[in-house]
């Protein structure tokens, strides 16, 4: 047979799926000011199998990140709109004081995320 043929072992579709599986147990901090989304959030980042803390406010999220920031958490998601802080400062105060990635977002009408929600469960 040719050198090409995996019938013995893993082909190369089935390595590169490995490679790209999600990190689990990835340490995120989720920052958002509505509850039922935080709560959706919450729930899809701990379907990924990461570890997700929800926090309702940027000064919270704040306050537990110079406490512990990189070496409690590996990444952000929050809001672009929130009461105390929007996310643009959220994002400009990490980035100055810490080492962490940020992903801003901004939020989708509840009516999407429980189609989205029926769809990936």
């Amino acid at each position: 047979m040719s050198g090409g043929d995996d019938r013995h072992g893993k082909g190369p579709a089935e390595e590169a799926s490995e490679e790209d599986k999600f990190p689990e147990g990835l340490r995120v901090l989720a920052v958002d000011g509505d509850p039922v989304f935080l709560t959706i959030l919450g729930f899809l980042l701990r379907v990924c199998k990461y570890k997700a803390t929800t926090v309702m406010d940027a000064r919270t999220a704040l306050e537990m990140l110079r406490e512990g920031g990189e070496e409690q958490f590996d990444l952000v998601i929050t809001d672009l709109h929130m009461p105390d802080i929007d996310g643009f400062k959220l994002l400009e105060i990490i980035g100055l004081e810490m080492d962490l990635p940020v992903i801003s977002i901004i939020n989708l009408p509840c009516q999407l995320v429980f189609c989205y929600l029926f769809v990936v469960i």
